[in-house]
């Protein structure tokens, strides 16, 4: 017997007010954002951030941008095109996630709807997961996936990018018989104009009590989404163990040379190496080659990656040069044991590490990468927020560092000058979202003077960054390719910085001057007159640049691509309309805001005028569209 009619009744009040059946429908908004990739706004503002998905809609059914929107921190393949650019290694399959949120709800539910409210160039949301998680409690206990809860995909697709609508997207999603409280949400902005917003997140469920027994199916499913790697079934694997393998049953492989079955067993990816592994001992032979692991990429198996994971991997991986764990062992799937464990028996060979956005990373881990890692060349640590400051300092023991993200970072001053006195062989390096730096001019005075080699620089929002730290920049890194000094506010002080830049370091192909409002039409002529390869300029906010000083830079500068001029006032819509007319090979960028419409039309879909459409773009200019 089921609950009558009125008994399966939708709830959108709090779930407090849950009625007593023991089936009912409850819609609820996030209660909390708890964990993210990356975002537009800085940690500790209100403005473009992350913890902005959280809770009821603020802005849809308006549409532009708006501060109270989530926006992450990049669009489109610009970023990928710039100096600083990650090489890709190891085999990722058809994994295009370049950005996740994961959004807790304070109810769990079976769920049955995902709305997301979309409301600057929506479509980037590619794939929807959920998993049943443990909140904290008074005492303080860390959020955790609950005991043997697993990540289920609920929804998976393409991005697109619809122009100049708001939307609510609300994808068929899978039934699952697990009970969900925290989404996390796939993004893929690589084929986005422009920056996606995205304002709440609405989780519809069934609260059912009831026991519906056990889904043999989603048993199975469980077992075959693990990557499962071990072969000791105590240990939690599904593999056979290896006595059990026929031994000659191998399809007349053995006929075969063992280069040959070796090359083609280098196509396969992770998952199927697995899979392979158990079929006969011949290809178990060959699925556990070392150098088939040289390189492995489990960023695209992060819903499944845990300890046992790596504990199964550890004999396959004594040639390890190249380790990227990004996403991976969220909420206590891989502890920092796990990962130091692994480290200490196959990291000695580790040139390439990215953990982006692991909460599992400590400052033991970062000890263990200091002491084994000794070889590595390029580590990526954005958006680990386990670390504290003064975890940092251990690597300095790093020497060859070429390549060093720390976006987001809690690193003082003083770890910060104690790494790169150390690191002369420094390239690509990462600061954007730096917050607990007293002044960054110091930072920069050391950087110029034992890393000349100096490629490119991210500074975004470096708050307490002036124009004499980068005066230290440009006297002390001549090949400088790449800067992002973006919202970083003390340098619209005056433009002293900018006149040694210009003069110094002539082989700039991307600069990006967000909000950096004292720029004016003299500096796009100092500009245009000594960046013969500039490739990408971002002038966002910056009030004092002409028409004139514009087109100098796009005739001067013969290898441009992009350009942003948003915020620019005296840019108008008709001038940015021209300007793409006149210089078609350049991606010139203009967004817009569409003003809050009144209660009796919020209902209405928006409608851009045919004129506009070559125009618009994100935040810029105020556009009252009637």
């Amino acid at each position: 017997m089921g609950c009558s009619p009125t008994c399966m009744k939708k709830i959108t009040l709090s779930p407090s007010t849950m009625s007593s059946c023991s089936s009912a429908q409850l819609s609820q908004f996030a209660k909390e954002v708890i964990h993210f990739s990356s975002q537009y706004g800085g940690d500790g503002s209100m403005a473009y951030v992350a913890a902005n998905l959280a809770g009821s809609p603020d802005v849809f059914p308006n549409y532009g941008d708006f501060t109270q929107a989530c926006v992450f921190r990049t669009y489109g393949t610009w970023w990928e095109r710039s100096p600083s650019s990650e090489e890709k290694f190891g085999k990722t399959g058809d994994f295009k996630g370049n950005d996740f949120i994961d959004l807790y709800y304070e109810e769990k539910v079976l769920p049955t709807a995902i709305n997301i409210y979309e409301t600057y160039h929506p479509g980037s949301v590619i794939q929807i997961c959920g998993a049943e998680i443990e909140g904290p409690s008074d005492s303080g206990t860390p959020f955790s996936l609950s005991n043997h809860a697993r990540w289920h995909v609920l929804w998976s697709g393409e991005a697109h990018d619809k122009h100049f609508q708001p939307q609510m997207f609300s994808p068929p999603i899978k039934n699952i018989s697990a009970k969900t409280n925290l989404i996390r949400l796939v993004f893929d902005h690589r084929s986005s104009d422009y920056y996606t917003e995205l304002d709440s997140v609405e989780l519809i469920g069934m609260t059912s009590l009831q026991d519906e027994g056990t889904d043999l199916d989603d048993v199975y499913l469980h077992r075959l989404q693990e990557l499962s790697l071990k072969e000791e079934r105590s240990k939690g694997s599904y593999e056979y163990p290896v006595q059990a393998l026929p031994a000659m049953d191998n399809g007349c492989f053995d006929m075969l040379p063992g280069e040959l079955i070796q090359l083609i067993f280098q196509y396969l990816s992770l998952d199927d190496l697995c899979v392979a592994a158990t079929t006969c001992t011949l290809f178990r032979k060959h699925c556990y080659d070392q150098l088939l692991y040289v390189e492995l990429n489990l960023q695209s198996y992060w819903m499944m990656v845990s300890g046992d994971s790596l504990y199964g991997l550890t004999e396959r991986c004594s040639q390890l040069q190249m380790l990227d764990l990004s996403w991976c062992g969220d909420w206590d799937k891989i502890t920092s044991k796990d990962f130091n464990s692994f480290l200490f028996s196959c990291g000695s060979e580790l040139k390439s590490l990215r953990l982006k956005a692991c909460r599992f990373v400590t400052a033991d881990s970062l000890e263990a990468i200091a002491s084994v890692c000794t070889k590595l060349k390029e580590l990526n640590l954005s958006s680990c927020r386990s670390l504290t400051p003064n975890s940092y300092g251990c690597l300095h023991s790093l020497k060859n560092l070429e390549r060093l993200n720390l976006y987001r970072a809690k690193i003082t001053e003083t770890e910060m000058i104690q790494i790169f006195s150390h690191t002369p062989h420094m390239r690509h390096l990462n600061l954007g979202g730096i917050r607990f730096i007293v002044t960054l001019d110091n930072v920069m005075q050391q950087l110029a003077k034992t890393c000349p080699h100096l490629e490119s620089l991210d500074l975004w929002r470096a708050k307490t960054l002036s124009f004499v730290g980068l005066g230290h920049i440009a006297a002390g890194c001549p090949n400088l390719l790449e800067l992002d000094v973006g919202w970083c506010s003390d340098l619209s002080v005056n433009t002293t910085w900018l006149r040694k830049l210009v003069c110094n370091c002539p082989k700039l192909k991307k600069l990006f001057l967000t909000s950096i409002r004292s720029i004016a039409d003299c500096d796009l002529h100092s500009i245009a007159s000594n960046f013969p390869d500039l490739e990408q300029l971002d002038l966002l906010g910056a009030q004092r640049v002409s028409q004139q000083g514009i087109t100098r830079v796009l005739d001067k500068c013969s290898k441009l691509i992009f350009l942003d001029v948003s915020f620019c006032q005296q840019l108008t819509l008709d001038v940015v309309s021209q300007l793409r007319e006149q210089y078609h090979h350049i991606n010139i960028k203009k967004s817009f805001t569409i003003s809050r419409p009144s209660a009796t039309t919020r209902a209405i879909s928006y409608h851009i005028p045919d004129g506009m459409r070559n125009v618009c773009h994100r935040p810029s200019l105020v556009v009252n569209i009637q």
